[in-house]
């Protein structure tokens, strides 16, 4: 946005310089933090003619940042373009799928925009990929040279030698013990008198998990866990 001359207009607090998760999306900022923001967005966009709206959040819908006054504040003719409408939209009063007029002031909100922009989206996408392949290449020697160290390259490399690395996807310790506090939960366990290294299970009285697996009929099943 800056390349183009944009400017971003944001309250540049603590919170905001701690706004990024590491993979470079934004966070959910706090009640005070949406408050300050929104005072200030409202004091600039009565001087817009055109404002586009992209914030998302992963996982959640997205927030909400131009309301209806803020809306009504415009001049009649400005329009706002709101990027985010599929999941929910930044401005308040957009609507999936319709160009809303209110007061004279345009909402647009498209569904898959890029879709609608085929050759430019494709044209962004290539550039995208053209230019992060580019750090992975040594143009004088015309050979493959990966930096490992390089931010891009270490927030999408997800294997190295043989090894999960990306830590979104790093295998995590698993145990057994909340499935043992589940069968506890559910049967009486106790050592088999035969000595060997299986488990002798019988389930509690209110314990029925089905017909095809009743040994006892008056406890609901009998079984034999074999480790």
């Amino acid at each position: 946005m800056e390349s183009l001359g944009a400017k971003f207009i944001a309250v540049e607090d603590e919170e905001f310089k701690q706004a990024e998760t590491a993979a470079g999306y934004a966070k959910e900022m706090s009640k005070d933090y949406q408050a300050k923001q929104a005072a200030l967005v409202a004091e600039h966009i009565k001087k817009q003619d055109i404002v586009v709206t992209t914030a998302l959040i992963p996982g959640r819908p997205a927030p909400r940042l131009i309301s209806k006054e803020m809306v009504t504040s415009m001049r009649p003719g400005s329009v706002i373009v709101d990027l985010a409408v599929e999941r929910g939209g930044n401005c308040e009063l957009a609507k999936p799928g319709e160009v809303a007029d209110v007061n004279g002031v345009k909402i647009v909100g498209h569904l898959n925009v890029p879709g609608r922009i085929p050759a430019s989206a494709s044209s962004l996408y290539a550039k995208n990929l053209y230019n992060f392949l580019e750090t992975l290449i040594d143009k004088k020697e015309k050979t493959l040279a990966v930096k490992w160290d390089d931010e891009i390259v270490k927030a999408t490399m997800l294997t190295r030698e043989g090894a999960v690395v990306h830590p979104s996807f790093a295998p995590k310790e698993c145990s057994l013990e909340p499935m043992m506090k589940l069968i506890r939960s559910i049967f009486s366990v106790r050592p088999r008198e035969s000595g060997d290294p299986g488990l002798l299970v019988q389930t509690h009285p209110s314990a029925a998990l089905g017909p095809r697996f009743r040994g006892d009929e008056r406890w609901g099943c009998g079984a034999d866990i074999v480790r």
